[in-house]
């Protein structure tokens, strides 16, 4: 089932390997710069 807030997502072994696999792929992807506030 999808959870409803963070906490749970977080409380699931699957849902939390599926985003430290998302997490994996933006980051291999170059999806974003880390740049200094202004």
């Amino acid at each position: 089932s999808i959870p409803s807030n963070v906490q749970e997502a977080l409380a699931d072994p699957r849902w939390t390997e599926a985003m430290v696999e998302k997490m994996a792929a933006l980051e291999k992807n170059n999806t974003w710069d880390i740049v200094t506030l202004p």
